[in-house]
């Protein structure tokens, strides 16, 4: 039986049938599919979502991402861009200068005092006889032969050596 254009033989009610809305008849299914400018059914009519959209299957419509996210089409998800790689408070942002992203509270912090030097996104420890200069935002060693005091804070002479003489420590002799 040959039906008119845009119609089909439906051979359970011996008739051509037309689909209905706007969806097209597909003849390697056997059925009736949105067209491919159209791709989404939302139980009544085929749609195509908006730009900055996604369908969502189980709602059956165009939705968008939460505020600051994107829609990653390989994923399916909404997810942070690029360049705000971070959920902090439930929106994507980045660290201020200077620090890091800590993924059990989702906050940023500050480097801690036992590794403050910040360097390619971490917090480092200074290494050994060398201390965390918080004006110049680095590691400096002490001068000639003085040893840096955690409790004060300051390059001093050591025990065994302990007067300045303006250039290094000295031991007096008596």
């Amino acid at each position: 039986m040959t039906c008119a254009n845009g119609s089909f033989w439906n051979s359970t009610y011996a008739q051509c049938l037309k689909c209905p809305g706007n969806l097209v008849y597909n003849a390697e299914i056997h059925g009736c599919v949105c067209p491919t400018n159209l791709p989404y059914y939302n139980g009544n009519t085929c749609i195509t979502c908006q730009s900055g959209t996604f369908w969502e299957t189980s709602s059956k419509s165009c939705r968008s991402c939460p505020d600051t996210y994107v829609y990653d089409s390989n994923s399916q998800k909404c997810v942070c861009p690029a360049n705000a790689p971070l959920v902090i408070n439930g929106k994507c942002g980045t660290c201020g200068d200077r620090q890091v992203y800590n993924s059990n509270s989702q906050q940023c912090e500050n480097c801690p005092t036992n590794a403050p030097f910040f360097q390619n996104g971490q917090c480092l420890a200074c290494p050994a006889n060398t201390h965390y200069d918080v004006t110049a935002h680095q590691c400096l060693s002490c001068p000639s032969n003085l040893v840096f005091n955690t409790n004060s804070k300051q390059c001093e002479c050591p025990s065994n050596l302990p007067y300045y003489n303006g250039n290094t420590c000295i031991t007096c002799s008596g």
